[in-house]
């Protein structure tokens, strides 16, 4: 689509942002992804918006986008996380890797986790990262990351009971029956600011040295 909106041949194209035209037509029959060094690459040359390539959703220019925002940055992964039990634990270790960061979230207070399992669909598949801000004040309705007090880590969409008691939901209704928890109980909350498909994922990872 960008190519075309551009008008410029798979060999014009392809020069451009420094890849080989059999890759290039690769990515366009939905054989392979481009990774992170091709994506900044035609961040950089065509000024695309990294987050439209991303999501497909919001301008697809820089240019329409708001003055100062960066074009390109990175955050950090830091864990696995399911929507049905068995989450995992984030604190204190080493982060996962690093993702291109969606236009309009502020990279300094997020950070991403990769979805695991099957509890999460529709909304959610193996291998997409949500990301994440933490946050104490969640939302009737809103998704959020729940960190427990015995540090497991899941993945649920937000529905207070009471003062005292809060039910958390998964999308797979028919197979995940609702989790309820105490307040007290609750270490930490944070809330899903952007969603990332993890088949345009692929191969836009960058290891954390």
């Amino acid at each position: 689509m960008l190519r075309d909106l551009l008008k410029l041949s798979q060999r014009s194209f392809s020069d451009k942002i420094g890849c080989s035209n059999r890759t290039l037509g690769d990515w366009e029959l939905e054989k392979s992804q481009p990774n992170a060094s091709y994506l900044e690459a035609m961040v950089l040359t065509t000024e695309v918006s990294a987050h439209w390539l991303l999501t497909g959703e919001g301008p697809m220019f820089l240019k329409d986008q708001k003055a100062g925002e960066q074009p390109l940055v990175y955050i950090d992964v830091v864990g696995q996380v399911q929507a049905g039990p068995n989450g995992c634990f984030i604190d204190d270790i080493p982060p996962l890797y690093r993702i291109p960061c969606p236009y309009g979230v502020n990279e300094e207070n997020c950070f991403g986790l990769e979805v695991q399992g099957d509890s999460g669909e529709p909304r959610y598949k193996t291998g997409d990262v949500v990301i994440c801000v933490e946050s104490t004040q969640i939302n009737t309705g809103e998704d959020c990351a729940v960190i427990l007090g015995w540090g497991e880590c899941v993945l649920k969409r937000w529905n207070p009971i009471s003062a005292t008691e809060v039910e958390l939901l998964s999308w797979n209704k028919s197979e995940y029956a609702p989790i309820r928890v105490q307040r007290s109980e609750i270490k930490r909350t944070a809330r899903v600011t952007a969603h990332v498909w993890g088949s345009l994922l692929r191969n836009m990872k960058v290891a954390v040295e």
